[in-house]
């Protein structure tokens, strides 16, 4: 008899699982009912996933946003060999902006631009290890069908086994330079080219470098886009900024095996708020940073952040909150700040912050 719960235990996971990608109910609604009932009893489960964020393949021209061919290969046996659960970017959004659970060890691919290798190195692997994947196509090269790039048939091939195709802007420019019909023009432009070659419509928007303010993120609002997406690093869950959410850049140097381990294995920091509330630096450098963090955070003894130009960050501490100290402005450009708690399993939480200074 127990043998017989058991294997129906199974069973019902598995139908969940299938179920989850194929039914009329939103991820979040299948995934709640399931779990409301407990017949999840045997798979862990979690709020956070963690996204991956690639550019180019087997490209050793352009190390700071490549990753080499072995590399991947050894990403990819990793996750298969560690009980990892590779999910579209799409049940992530929608679980987690819907207050629900995802698998445990949740993991996310995605990849900007739409370079060439996508397709002749990425998209085999990926397809062979049955990882789904977004790809967020910067649509201006394509269109001028630079041999650098993917073309529209090769972009339609992947749509149609399974690659989900987002927005990158036309020209792939730094927004925070450009003057705000511009950018509304190029958010429209790149919609409507995908829509034009793919019959697909876009609902989420990676912005270029992961550069935003205040006024492009409340742009990509009103575009009906339900998610944006940055390049600083993070555990994706529901106190993050649904539309400036954190990514792990994947290069040549952060790119490593044991880069991949700790990368994979780490959990949500989990915040209230954090000031300013704003990712570009407009008047004040350096910025007055301070966290509210979750009430689920009780132990901030361990908490370290750094900056990516001068390194580790002098922090004033309360019981739920901390502030940032800084004798020194932010250079010009991008400056990221990695703030970790260690967990008692050897894992950490992770809470990633950008900055873009134009100035």
């Amino acid at each position: 008899m127990f043998i017989n719960n058991l294997l129906n235990k199974k069973t019902r996971i598995l139908l969940f699982l299938f179920t989850i990608l194929n039914s009329s109910l939103s991820y979040a609604e299948e995934a709640n009912q399931i779990i409301d009932k407990g017949e999840i009893v045997m798979q862990e489960i979690q709020d956070g996933a963690v996204i991956l964020l690639f550019h180019s393949f087997g490209d050793d021209n352009q190390p700071d946003i490549n990753i080499g061919t072995e590399q991947l290969d050894n990403l990819i046996n990793y996750i298969k060999n560690n009980n990892f659960n590779v999910i579209p970017l799409a049940q992530a959004v929608e679980i987690i902006q819907n207050g629900g659970k995802l698998p445990n060890k949740s993991v996310v691919i995605t990849i900007d631009d739409a370079f060439k290798s996508v397709y002749t190195v990425a998209y085999p692997k990926f397809k062979q290890a049955g990882f789904p994947f977004t790809l967020f196509v910067s649509s201006g090269k394509v269109n001028d069908n630079n041999s650098a790039y993917l073309n529209w048939n090769e972009i339609i091939e992947m749509a149609s086994n399974g690659v989900d195709i987002q927005a990158h802007t036309v020209n792939h420019s730094h927004m925070t330079k450009k003057e705000i019909k511009e950018n509304h023009n190029e958010i429209d432009s790149n919609i409507n080219d995908i829509i034009k070659n793919t019959n697909i419509k876009p609902i989420y928007f990676a912005y270029p470098y992961g550069e935003a303010n205040q006024e492009i993120i409340e742009m990509v609002k009103s575009k009906n886009i339900v998610a944006g997406f940055s390049q600083h690093s993070g555990v994706y869950n529901n106190t993050s900024d649904q539309y400036y959410i954190p990514r792990f850049p994947i290069n040549e140097k952060w790119g490593t095996l044991e880069r991949l381990k700790l990368i994979l294995n780490t959990k949500p920091f989990k915040i209230k708020s954090i000031t300013p509330n704003t990712p570009y630096i407009k008047d004040n450098n350096p910025p007055n940073i301070s966290v509210v963090v979750d009430d689920s955070i009780d132990d901030m003894s361990q908490l370290n952040c750094f900056r990516s130009d001068t390194g580790k960050v002098s922090l004033e501490k309360s019981d739920k909150s901390f502030q940032m100290v800084f004798t020194t402005p932010f250079k010009t450009g991008r400056t990221r700040i990695n703030c970790t708690i260690p967990n008692k399993d050897g894992t950490y939480k992770w809470l990633g912050l950008m900055f873009t200074n134009d100035k």
